[in-house]
């Protein structure tokens, strides 16, 4: 049966360092041993801790006695070379002896535990170091943790922490089992520590280290969004693996998360909808001369912070514009869950081309509605006489301002698009201008369908972005 030993500082030239310890050549002197584990075996590292918090208690060293007396430590080599080190630093390289100096002096040798386990021989030692070194076996040799018991001890130290609160959250949800959630925490990391996965695909607001995250719009959509990943993942589907590059995994997220919506069911209209293509769009009047497509040529082209790599807008049914029944194409789904933000944007998608004035009032409903809410959001207090264009001007400022400072991230159609509505807001002619949208309110306009629908795909994205980010960010609640 080992014996027990205890060990006092003063006494530790007692133990004699292993000349055929496994780390280094047998046979090597004293002098060389602690050269060798000084510079390949991280030994000045472990001096520090030691100095600091003192030994291990869960760590006693394996020791056989010498025959001329005292011990020679069996496991544990490392740990007595920096105890050697700290009691006599002269002993150490030339290059490392002055840090070991300054630690000896912080050390106090009270804290110290020296603790040896004395097995009668090796043959009866090596069988519990085989078990400590030899890795898990079958079970009889410490196991270590995989990615996502470390991330569950450790959390944001390990970079996981979001992903395994997405994976845990996954598993709640009944989006995946247990038995599917192995060895895929480092692909969800990957993918989520991607901002426009994170912000444009899943919604989520906080940063890829907080595991207490937060999402824009409605938990429903984001639980469809996850399980599409979360599933991908699984399978190795549609380029959901670890073998991807940073852009490779925005690409997935705009063609494989992006375009999922909450199902909605249909709208009054739909039952009326009409094959013929052939109706005639409402005239123009004394202000639609021009309705704004003069100004195309002063659009500006995305800037240089966007990502080319991710896609450009969620107009473009394949349809000409002027061809086009509903203003609103399908794609365009902001996820919001106030019940009289959901309603204006129904009606606005319901609308149809023979409605030209009507779709350009409620288009006015709808971006002054989202404008409002966006900076009540952000504190901002609104009068009843505040003037559109200054409302829509203050939130587009916003938003610039704060992807400038790397706070959002924006598509380069959204950059586009916010650039392009920023430079009209206030233009006479541009049919989406809040003073030409004040026009068709006041009756003094009559916009024709083919340019409403043409410059609505311009600013679609930058109206999406903004009615995404209109209500604060919620935390989804837990199954």
């Amino acid at each position: 049966m080992p014996e027990r030993v205890t060990i006092d500082w003063a006494d530790l030239a007692d133990l004699d360092l292993d000349p055929d310890n496994p780390r280094h050549e047998p046979g090597m002197s004293r002098r060389d041993i602690i050269r060798y584990l000084v510079d390949k075996e991280s030994v000045l590292g472990l001096a520090r801790d030691i100095a600091k918090v003192g030994l291990s208690p869960l760590d006693m060293f394996g020791a056989i006695a010498a025959p001329e007396g005292g011990y020679v430590i069996l496991e544990g080599n490392r740990r007595l070379c920096a105890l050697i080190l700290l009691h006599d630093p002269t002993l150490a390289p030339p290059k490392e002896r002055k840090i070991f100096e300054r630690l000896s002096r912080d050390l106090d040798p009270d804290e110290i535990v020296i603790e040896l386990t004395v097995f009668d021989d090796e043959d009866e030692a090596d069988v519990w170091i085989d078990r400590k070194h030899a890795g898990p076996g079958n079970g009889n040799g410490p196991k270590p943790w995989n990615p996502v018991q470390l991330a569950r001890r450790y959390g944001d130290r390990t970079g996981n922490a979001l992903a395994l609160a997405l994976l845990e959250y996954g598993q709640s949800h009944g989006m995946l089992t247990k038995a599917q959630s192995t060895d895929i925490l480092t692909t969800i990391t990957r993918f989520i520590s991607n901002p426009f996965v994170r912000k444009h695909g899943l919604g989520i607001t906080t940063s890829a280290s907080e595991p207490e995250f937060k999402i824009l719009g409605t938990q429903s959509l984001f639980d469809l969004r996850l399980q599409r990943l979360l599933s991908d993942i699984v399978a190795r589907a549609n380029g959901a693996t670890s073998r991807t590059n940073s852009a490779d995994r925005a690409k997935y997220a705009q063609e494989n998360l992006v375009n999922i919506t909450e199902p909605v069911g249909p709208t009054p209209d739909d039952a009326e909808e009409s094959a013929d293509d052939t109706e005639p769009s409402a005239g123009s009047g004394e202000k639609t001369a021009d309705n704004g497509d003069d100004a195309a040529s002063d659009e500006p082209s995305a800037d240089d912070g966007a990502d080319d790599s991710e896609g450009s807008s969620t107009s473009g049914s394949g349809t000409h514009p002027d061809k086009r029944l509903k203003l609103v194409p399908e794609a365009f789904a902001p996820s919001l869950r106030d019940e009289r933000l959901k309603r204006i944007l129904a009606e606005l998608k319901s609308v149809r081309r023979f409605s030209p004035l009507a779709a350009a009032l409620i288009v006015r409903v709808f971006l002054e509605s989202v404008t409002v809410k966006y900076l009540e959001t952000r504190g901002t207090q609104i009068g009843q006489n505040d003037k559109l264009h200054l409302l829509v001007h203050n939130v587009l400022t916003h938003i610039e301002k704060e992807k400038k400072s790397g706070a959002i991230h924006l598509t380069k159609a959204e950059a586009g698009a916010l650039g392009l509505l920023k430079g009209q807001v206030s233009n006479q002619t541009y049919v989406y201008s809040a003073f030409y949208l004040g026009l068709i309110a006041h009756g003094s306009a009559f916009p024709d369908w083919a340019t409403l629908t043409k410059k609505w795909d311009e600013v679609e994205p930058i109206l999406g972005f903004i009615a995404s980010n209109a209500e604060p960010p919620i935390e989804p609640a837990q199954a």
